[in-house]
């Protein structure tokens, strides 16, 4: 955005039809919902998004005005721990487990108590029972024939019955057959494929999103170089005040000094401006991901030589956000002692180690900003790292991120208003981080996280020997990659070439 170095980042979606490997009850998003969700901005030019239509989980439900689109958060996730517990239930029943099957089946009803509250008296009591009628017959339907039938008959009714749009319907009866495959394939079949069960969660984590989450995938940029420096995005400061040997904004406060405190307000109040949005706006952008230290929160501590703090400065680009319409992904980029010893978290630290990282700190930091942020409906994603080093412990980590999770929701951001964002960073950790957090059964556990990875095809040697088809392919690897994942967003990435590698006649 300035002088051309601000990073692209986009979220991935899994789109178009969602069938269920060896399900006779597999639904299929409409058409609408297809193309919505495709589209970065649909043909009337405008955006669903926070600033105009409002969060999806605040819909009102049940007002009797026209069928619902969405339901609240909570009710979503209520029916997805019914159809979960109530489809393992029966699994457990047909593979001769009656106990642990009867605990299961009490666990579903507590969550068919949880729903009702959920949703209170605003939907129909036949609507009501006939949700509960989707969830504890998936798994029957997928074996006797009457169950089926009946299956169906509860889908066909909600589908007239006028409180639901056929969306939303088809999205709930996703996530009934989701778990009742994924249950079905845990339970009765004699070899189950890790893989399939793996991707039948997928499906039933995008399915209930679907059901309470309607904004347009993230499609913007990094506003990098404003309220955390790298000699890059802030090349303009470094040259100014020829500080060309500076690595990290930790070295250039030390080697400003005294004056360090009014060369960067000065270059912060001054760096964002309402054309900016109206640049991004004119390119079909539709958000922005704001990478910032800690210092701008609560200032520094222990010692270090940041200015902050500056929360001011987050409050106008999210009042800019608000104003054009764009969704705002607050990324605390910078976190106390470091997530790395790299200079994205301000400050170079080659004897760097995770001892360092000051996470009980970071904590607190992550639940003022909810606090401060959870009635803005254009917040739609709170990033609680960068880029986490290679070095850190995985179970630790994962650890960190249920604490980062659980503070943010406890403090008043909620899943139904803004995706809580875990960096994994570099994909040849991702199937560790997957493994770990599926086994937490974490992908069930929370609503709406998303996973951060950084694709860079630029650094190495490596890179440079491939051609443009082939680092399209590479690519390609990288969304098919992305679509298996319950949740993810690309928050950095580049394909930028070196500058001797030239386009041949064939590629112009």
């Amino acid at each position: 955005l300035k002088g051309h170095q601000a990073t692209p980042f986009l979220c991935a979606r899994n789109h178009g039809a969602i069938g269920v490997s060896g399900a006779r009850l597999a639904m299929a998003t409409t058409d609408h919902d297809h193309n919505r969700s495709r589209s970065p901005r649909p043909a009337s030019h405008s955006r669903r998004t926070p600033g105009n239509e409002g969060a999806c989980c605040s819909a009102e439900v049940g007002d009797g005005s026209a069928p619902l689109d969405f339901l609240p958060c909570p009710a979503v996730e209520a029916f997805k721990w019914l159809c979960c517990e109530s489809a393992q239930a029966a699994a457990l029943w047909g593979a001769k487990k009656t106990e642990v099957a009867a605990q299961a089946a009490l666990r579903g009803v507590v969550h068919a108590f949880a729903l009702r509250s959920a949703i209170g008296e605003s939907l129909s009591a036949e609507t009501r029972a006939h949700l509960q009628g989707l969830a504890w017959l998936s798994v029957p339907a997928m074996r006797e024939e009457r169950a089926r039938e009946s299956f169906l008959e509860h889908r066909q009714a909600l589908l007239s019955g006028g409180d639901l749009s056929r969306r939303l319907v088809g999205c709930l009866a996703e996530v009934a057959t989701c778990a009742a495959c994924r249950a079905a394939r845990l339970w009765l079949c004699p070899q189950c494929d890790p893989g399939e069960a793996f991707a039948d969660l997928t499906r039933l984590a995008w399915a209930a999103r679907r059901c309470y989450w309607g904004l347009a995938p993230w499609r913007g940029v990094n506003l990098g170089g404003w309220l955390l420096l790298e000699p890059g995005p802030s090349y303009e400061l470094w040259e100014h005040h020829e500080a060309d040997e500076i690595e990290d904004e930790h070295g250039l406060c030390l080697f400003l000094g005294d004056q360090r405190e009014e060369v960067l307000q000065e270059h912060r109040a001054n760096w964002l401006h309402d054309f900016d949005f109206e640049w991004l706006d004119e390119r079909g952008f539709n958000a922005v991901r704001v990478p910032f230290g800690y210092w701008i929160v609560t200032g520094a501590s222990h010692g270090d030589p940041y200015v902050g703090p500056g929360l001011e400065h987050l409050d106008h680009v999210v009042n800019l956000a608000e104003q054009f319409g764009f969704q705002v992904v607050l990324d605390l980029h910078g976190n106390p002692g470091g997530e790395s010893g790299e200079p994205p978290c301000g400050r170079r630290q080659p004897r760097w180690h995770e001892g360092l990282w000051r996470r009980e700190e970071a904590l607190r930091i992550l639940s003022v900003l909810a606090k401060r942020y959870a009635g803005h409906k254009c917040v739609t994603g709170l990033q609680v790292a960068n880029e986490p080093s290679t070095h850190c412990d995985m179970g630790s980590l994962c650890t960190w991120y249920e604490n980062c999770i659980e503070v943010i929701r406890d403090a008043g951001m909620e899943a139904g208003s803004a995706a809580v964002i875990l960096p994994v960073y570099w994909y040849d950790r991702l199937e560790e981080f997957t493994m770990l957090w599926q086994g937490r059964g974490n992908f069930l556990r929370f609503e709406n996280v998303a996973l951060d990875l950084h694709y860079y095809q630029c650094f190495g040697t490596a890179w440079e020997t491939l051609t443009h088809v082939e680092h399209t392919e590479v690519v390609k690897s990288h969304g098919r990659l992305l679509q298996s994942l319950a949740g993810a967003v690309v928050g950095e990435w580049s394909l930028g070439r070196p500058p001797h590698v030239l386009a041949t006649d064939a590629l112009e």
